[in-house]
């Protein structure tokens, strides 16, 4: 009797201490692997019921409501082109780089080391840092340190050069300056992270897009 009695305060004890756990382990989660969660499950249930919610949105938003998301379709489809075409210029540069620095260094297999490398050097803030950097210590450690500061060498002129060619290739794609774009990569990195260092670049964008098409007025374009 005193068990059956006891059972009820010994479940409720349970399930605070495992909401407890549960809450902790969503604070430990990074934000980013949340949102990217979030945007995955919503891309899903958006792209599975498509047509009716683009459906219930033509009958309940306001015509400039409308007009925005279809301006923002149409950015989509251009911007998406865009830096496509930007970034797969800037990856061919980096393999390029990549490859015939492991070659001099005398690495095994170096394009497929390259494209590994070139690949992770299109992430925000990981790069190819993220593996020249470590590479190059283990390598010190094992006293192969001319091997080491090759590999260094090479990250740093990867990055050197990425810092030039990228503000200039996608400004030249997209229309944007480069020193607006460098700008706007340094807000959202600041202010967001490596989510920001998209997020606020695109939003940049979409904003000269909605100017040159006439849906703001912003600025005047340096050629009126």
């Amino acid at each position: 009797a005193a068990a059956a009695q006891a059972l009820p305060g010994l479940l409720q004890s349970l399930s605070a201490a495992a909401a407890r756990a549960a809450a902790g382990l969503l604070a430990g989660l990074p934000v980013a692997l949340l949102g990217g969660v979030f945007t995955v499950v919503l891309s899903f249930y958006l792209a599975a019921d498509y047509r009716r919610v683009t459906g219930f949105l033509r009958q309940n938003l306001p015509e400039p409501g409308l007009r925005l998301l279809r301006e923002a379709r149409a950015f989509g489809r251009e911007a998406v082109g865009q830096l496509l075409r930007a970034y797969g210029a800037l990856f061919l540069v980096t393999f390029a780089e990549v490859a015939a620095g492991l070659w001099l260094l005398g690495v095994r297999s170096p394009l497929a080391a390259a494209l590994a490398i070139a690949l992770f050097d299109l992430l925000p803030l990981v790069g190819s840092g993220s593996v020249l950097v470590p590479c190059g210590l283990w390598a010190a450690l094992d006293g192969r340190l001319p091997f080491a500061a090759g590999l260094w060498l090479l990250f740093g002129l990867i990055a050197g050069v990425r810092s030039i060619l990228e503000p200039r290739l996608v400004g030249s794609q997209t229309g944007l300056h480069p020193l607006a774009l460098i700008t706007a990569l340094f807000a959202g990195v600041r202010l967001f992270g490596a989510a920001g260092a998209l997020l606020v670049p695109l939003g940049v964008l979409f904003l000269c897009f909605l100017n040159r098409r006439g849906v703001v007025r912003l600025f005047r374009p340096a050629s009126e």
